[in-house]
């Protein structure tokens, strides 16, 4: 572990942690690039769906028409149906990834290194939120979900460009 990450951690996340963190990645992977297939659908469709409204707003000049209505999409349809440990799972890879690309943590210049340090940072964020892969829970504090398309893949896209590493 390096001296960046271990100084900043609130509780010590062992071997065993790390390892249980990487087999649920590995275990759900698949499952993941499909979420990230249709969260750049929605990106994607969002963006002409945007265009389409400005361009009808503009041509009705209705002040009260609401531009941008919320409805259920795939991603979010996607992860009502999926288990509890695969939405933990892309939680945490979500707020790390995010925290890393704001380059709020600092990861080790070594690939290897960096992808261990990651995975501490998403080990503590789970112990941090009383989460744990295995054991049903609230789903309070599974909110990532909640931001859009866009938001949620970049920062997948950056956890994964950590975690592809061998």
């Amino acid at each position: 572990m390096s001296a960046n990450v271990s100084s900043q951690m609130t509780e010590v996340i062992t071997t065993d942690d790390i390892n249980q963190y990487l087999a649920v990645f590995d275990k759900y992977r698949g499952q993941i690039d499909y979420y990230m297939s249709l969260l750049k659908e929605e990106h994607q469709s969002n963006i002409e769906d945007i265009k389409g409204e400005i361009e009808m707003a503009c041509l009705d000049l209705d002040p009260d028409k609401d531009l941008l209505t919320e409805s259920s999409s795939a991603s979010q349809d996607f992860l009502k149906g999926c288990d509890l440990d695969l939405r933990i799972l892309i939680n945490s890879l979500s707020y790390i990834g995010r925290d890393v690309k704001q380059k709020l943590y600092k990861l080790a210049d070594s690939p290897i290194l960096a992808k261990e340090e990651f995975v501490i940072r998403c080990c503590d964020f789970m112990k941090d939120r009383g989460f744990s892969f295995g054991v049903g829970l609230s789903e309070l504090g599974l909110n990532f979900e909640s931001k859009v398309p866009q938001v949620r893949l970049e920062c997948l896209e950056e956890a994964l460009s950590i975690l592809d590493v061998n």
